[in-house]
């Protein structure tokens, strides 16, 4: 996986992300605001290679593909819209991070807050939806 960085501005806020690798199945989503060394959002999102779980993806119905695998990798699209509903949580969107949000991002396209002493490490176990 390429180590990206790309710029989004979103309500007049400009907001810089990435993502990483953190398991086979997972990766992490970083938010920053520009010139921000600490990330202000950490989001667990589920991505399931389609090289590396070519097997189980070609041998499964339409129905099941849907329902336990996510091939949609993360795109500008869905950053803005994970950028916007941490928002919903977090007064802390003005350019300053006081404390790192992290959430994971369920297969339903939700998400829901994570304790914030959960490490990456700790991200990468699987949640209780999978």
């Amino acid at each position: 996986m390429k180590k990206k960085t790309r710029q989004l501005t979103i309500d007049g806020q400009t907001y810089i992300w990435g993502v990483s690798q953190i398991s086979f199945n997972h990766v992490c989503l970083k938010v920053w605001f520009p010139e921000v060394k600490t990330p202000w959002l950490l989001v667990r999102y589920r991505f399931d290679d389609p090289w590396l779980q070519y097997g189980p993806i070609i041998t499964a119905t339409p129905e099941q593909r849907d329902q336990h695998f996510q091939l949609q990798p993360m795109q500008p699209k869905h950053v803005a819209e994970v950028i916007r509903r941490a928002c919903q949580y977090s007064q802390d969107a003005s350019g300053t991070v006081e404390r790192t949000l992290h959430f994971h991002c369920h297969l339903n396209g939700e998400i829901a807050p994570i304790d914030h002493a959960t490490t990456l490490d700790d991200m990468s176990q699987p949640s209780a939806e999978e």
